[in-house]
């Protein structure tokens, strides 16, 4: 996803791309650019103590996450603790949280939380999220982004 996310903005010259994630900063190749550093897990994404102290000195305009589930109780869900605790910090740093969770992970929950529903500010997703789910982004002032 991170990938995905940086070559719809690089073209953006004032733009800092900064991901956790060891495959997107591969492929990223510009002055504006950086990863974190920290343990790297099975998934490539960089966790741990490192990264979170180096996120807490950081301030973001705008946070893009993942998340694997997503349920009015639990709310925005991971399944990676130790990935769920980088995405808290990064959080309380931004001003904005985007979310990119296609229609599937609705209704779904993962192992651990990451963030009220209602402290997302846009949520990408797909045209066939359900219209419980659209009323409830919709409801918490969340503004929806659907791709078709």
């Amino acid at each position: 996803m991170s990938i995905e996310i940086a070559h719809l903005f690089i073209w953006l010259s004032d733009l800092f791309f900064l991901t956790a994630t060891w495959d997107a900063s591969t492929h990223i190749h510009t002055p504006s650019s950086l990863a974190f550093r920290g343990l790297y897990r099975n998934g490539l994404a960089t966790v741990g103590p490192v990264a979170i102290a180096q996120v807490g000195q950081l301030h973001f305009d705008r946070f893009f996450m993942g998340a694997r589930g997503i349920d009015l109780e639990a709310s925005w869900t991971n399944a990676n603790q130790l990935e769920t605790q980088l995405k808290h910090a990064a959080i309380e740093r931004s001003r904005q949280v985007c979310a990119i969770a296609d229609s599937t992970k609705w209704g779904q929950r993962g192992f651990v939380s990451i963030v009220p529903f209602e402290r997302v500010s846009t949520w990408v997703c797909d045209d066939d999220l359900p219209h419980n789910a659209r009323s409830a982004a919709e409801n918490a002032g969340i503004e929806l982004l659907l791709a078709s």
